[in-house]
């Protein structure tokens, strides 16, 4: 894995910033690849199970969501909490032929690495919370670097990868869950042509609600990242509102930097209610 100097972009786009602050923007900050042992950690305190995405309860319609949000926006009442998720460089390759990856095999998917992180706004004995929007705030700008292809979920769904998988995956409502059973064995798709922006996923663009793009496979870039509030509310109101998992996943065939990105450390901007 490469080593790569911080890069400060200050130019704003007035469809979504570098890495900065959005409706839901990732903004990441990095610092050289380094070899640092995972440590999977949820912002809850509790140790997140590797592959084992964060169990669905009781989930209300998106329209409910939608509407308590805007009532409670309307009101006055929405509250914000910052949090902060961390995604290491793991410093070593894929997991091959363990928590089912196979061996390696050059051009198909063969291996994962899941970093999950759940994070909670309020306790429960605080009364029936509903998160209504996730921000980024962060300030700090650097180059992005992946090796093979990146996944962004939250609770589960796709919000964007690196290449377009969604063929593969089962789909509620247009959102794609992933799903790694679904991508063992299926084309790698990790060449430059496979990873250019055109062929890049985004949940929301094409009705323009979001805008992502990110550098090709194993080539030093800025990610550019944004979702709009009614793709978030529809993906909580479809699974679990009252917190939520966000994670990065990193996809490998055969080489020695596969399942690897650089540091990734986002602060996450919450907006919630309180019913």
């Amino acid at each position: 894995m490469k080593k790569f100097a911080l890069s400060k972009i200050s130019k704003v786009s007035k469809r979504y910033l570098y890495l900065g602050s959005g409706i839901f923007m990732v903004g990441v900050t990095y610092t050289n690849c380094s070899k640092i042992q995972i440590s999977e950690i949820a912002a809850t305190g509790k140790a997140a199970t590797l592959g084992a995405p964060t169990e669905v309860v009781a989930p209300q319609s998106p329209q409910s969501l939608i509407d308590t949000c805007a009532e409670a926006k309307t009101s006055g009442r929405l509250r914000t909490k910052l949090l902060t998720a961390s995604y290491p460089d793991t410093g070593k390759v894929c997991d091959w032929g363990v928590n089912g990856n196979l061996s390696i095999m050059n051009g198909t998917i063969r291996a994962r690495h899941e970093q999950r992180q759940v994070f909670q706004v309020a306790n429960i004995a605080d009364g029936k919370v509903a998160i209504c929007n996730i921000k980024l705030a962060s300030s700090a700008v650097s180059k992005f670097y992946y090796d093979d292809n990146v996944f962004i979920t939250l609770n589960n769904y796709v919000l964007a990868s690196t290449s377009d998988f969604t063929r593969h995956l089962e789909s509620t409502n247009g959102f794609f869950r992933y799903d790694w059973s679904r991508l063992l064995n299926k084309p790698a798709q990790n060449s430059g042509a496979d990873t250019v922006p055109s062929k890049q996923y985004c949940a929301g663009a094409f009705s323009g609600q979001s805008a992502c793009e990110f550098p090709q496979t194993e080539t030093e870039g800025v990610a550019k990242l944004h979702f709009g509030e009614s793709i978030i509310q529809n993906i909580l109101g479809m699974t679990n509102s009252t917190q939520f998992e966000l994670s990065v996943i990193t996809t490998g065939d055969n080489d020695a930097t596969d399942c690897q990105h650089v540091p990734i450390d986002l602060n996450l901007d919450v907006e919630y209610v309180i019913e």
